[in-house]
Order: C-alpha cells, then sequence, then structure tokens
C-alpha cells in the first residue's frame, strides 16, 4: 500500500491570494472515473482482509529519522528540547526564540507540521516567524527524527497535545499568548489536540491556523489512493467534526486552489465548519509545500499580517 507522503520540503509556484472569505466554486469530480460500486465494494472487502479495517492509517505516516540540519546551520539561534508524551514517550523539539528574546516575543507559535520527514524538513514554513518578532516551538510527533516510539493516529494526537502543554508550562514566554500553525497532517493533529485541552489549556490559545490540511482521513484517503482506501482507514478524530469544537479565537484557514496533495474543497469544507470568527486565505497556484513561498512570499506576508493583528486586539 501507498505512503501518504504529502509534505516533504518545499517548492516554489507563483501565487495569487484573494481576499479573507472568499469561497469560489469548485467543480465536481468527474463521474465517469467513478470506480462502479460493486468493484468498490469488492476491492473495500478485499483491502480489509487483507490490512484490517484500520490497517490504512499507518500509511499516513512517513517519519524520516535522519535530521540533516539544524537552525545553526541556516544562522537561527535555537534551543534543543527534549519532553514527554503522556505515555511517557520521548519526544524531540527546536525552540526557536523571538529576535527580541523569548520574554520580549509579541507570540509562542507552536507548529504542527505534516505527515513526511522531520523537523529539519518543515523549518522553512517558519523561519521568517522569529524575525518578525514570533518564538517557534517546531516539534517531532514520535518515531520522526529524534522523537522515540513509533507513528500512530493516537499517539501523534497525544504528541501535539504534550507540545502545547510542554509550551504552557515553561517559565520564559508569556505563554497567555499562544498561537497553533498547522500544515497538512498537521491541521489534523493540532484541531485533536485542542479538542482534548482543558478549559484552562484552551484560554492560552490566542489563535489557530490551519493550511493545506484535510477535512477527513477517508476522503483524503480515498482521492490519493482509490475507493478501497476508505475502508480501511478510520475517520475518528475526523479535523472538520474536529474544527467546530475549536475555543472561539480567531481561526484561519489557508489553501492552494492548486494543491495536488489536499484538494482545494477540504479547505472549503474546514472553513464551512469553523465556528466565527474566521478567515479564508487563498492561494491560485501555491501549491501544497510552496504556498507560503509562490509569488514572492505573498501568502507569508498576508500570514504575518493576520498574525500581527491578532496580537494588537
Amino acid at each position: 500500500m501507498l505512503s501518504l507522503s504529502c509534505c516533504v520540503g518545499q517548492t516554489s509556484a507563483a501565487t495569487t491570494v484573494d481576499k479573507e472569505a472568499v469561497k469560489p466554486n469548485v467543480e465536481a469530480p468527474d463521474k465517469a472515473v467513478k470506480p462502479k460500486k460493486k468493484g468498490a465494494g469488492i476491492l473495500g472487502l478485499l483491502a480489509k482482509t487483507i490490512v484490517g479495517k484500520k490497517g490504512g492509517d499507518k500509511h499516513f505516516y512517513a517519519p524520516f529519522k535522519k535530521i540533516p540540519f539544524t537552525p545553526k546551520d541556516h544562522g537561527l539561534a535555537y534551543e534543543e528540547v527534549n519532553f514527554k508524551s503522556a505515555d511517557g514517550t520521548k519526544l524531540h523539539a527546536w525552540f526557536l526564540p523571538a529576535k527580541e528574546g523569548f520574554k520580549k516575543a509579541k507570540s509562542t507559535v507552536v507548529f504542527s507540521h505534516g505527515n513526511a520527514g522531520n523537523v529539519a524538513y518543515h523549518l522553512a514554513f517558519v523561519d521568517w516567524m522569529m524575525e518578525n518578532g514570533y518564538n517557534v516551538f517546531l516539534y517531532d510527533y514520535r518515531g520522526y527524527g529524534k522523537s522515540e516510539g513509533k507513528a500512530s493516529k493516537e499517539g501523534t494526537i497525544a504528541d501535539a497535545l504534550a507540545a502545547f502543554r510542554y509550551v504552557g508550562e515553561r517559565k520564559d514566554i508569556d505563554t497567555s499568548k499562544l498561537i497553533s500553525v498547522a500544515h497538512s497532517l498537521g491541521g489534523a493533529k493540532s484541531l485533536a489536540a485542542i479538542s482534548q485541552m482543558t478549559p484552562e489549556e484552551k484560554k492560552r490559545l490566542r489563535g489557530i491556523v490551519v493550511m493545506g490540511a484535510f477535512s477527513s482521513y477517508k476522503k483524503i484517503a480515498e482521492s490519493m489512493m482509490g475507493k478501497a482506501a476508505a475502508h480501511v482507514v478510520s475517520d475518528s478524530h475526523n479535523p472538520a467534526d474536529l474544527i467546530t469544537k475549536a475555543p472561539k479565537v480567531p481561526l484561519l484557514v489557508i489553501h492552494a486552489k492548486n494543491d495536488n496533495i489536499i484538494p482545494f474543497s477540504h479547505g472549503e469544507e474546514l472553513y464551512e465548519a469553523a465556528n466565527k470568527p474566521k478567515s479564508f486565505f487563498i492561494s491560485e497556484n501555491g501549491g501544497h509545500n510552496g504556498i507560503l513561498d509562490a509569488n514572492n512570499k505573498e501568502m507569508q506576508g498576508q500570514l504575518l499580517a493576520w498574525l500581527d493583528n491578532l496580537m494588537e486586539k
């Protein structure tokens, strides 16, 4: 079975960003290419027989153990952090201070990365934030990089929650100003973790950002690997359901119309399901991994303006 490798590396592409809350029409999939129900049923039964009803869940994870570089190699200050998940699994992270230092930062961003690689492969999503006054906590789920254990749905959600709790206990930052930013699979993990926070923990969150994220495990598995995949993937902790339970803080959905990994319709579904106050930033051609870099980093500028506006309130 193929791995759902969604997000290794960065690409460049031209981007046009539409204004907030614009929801363009998306054409329905061509019915001619859909498998017949009978055939899909047989394939689904075969898939369940081979890998089990939830056996496809493990294919959402493509961890790399080797970390090819550190922030220092790119001239960035950082702190190596080791912390534990609820079950005792040892996890690894990089804590990157704002240029003014941890204490004087505008806010601290907890970044939940996508399904492939490790912290090094996702540094480019956040390496501009520190210069602009934000601390960044970039962590690895179990099985990724220096984090111990083996990736699983429940385990990675617990790891995301542990990341928020670790940051919330730091004495050298303002823990009342946390922002969740996530990409791709990280959107699902962060939303699930936030849903499991205590009321006091939720009060620490000032904003939530999900970019290039999927709305349903089953739907993304089906779009990537066909109808049979939906029979072996669990839709527990479904992002479109969990986003409705997020605390009512400003929430931003970012998605590219030409995302070739997570179809644009997933971003629409997440935005529609979310509570107000909410915004939807749309990239015309930023793709999946290059969404912040495309068109001379236009979307990066849009996100920075949103963050700065959030912290001024």
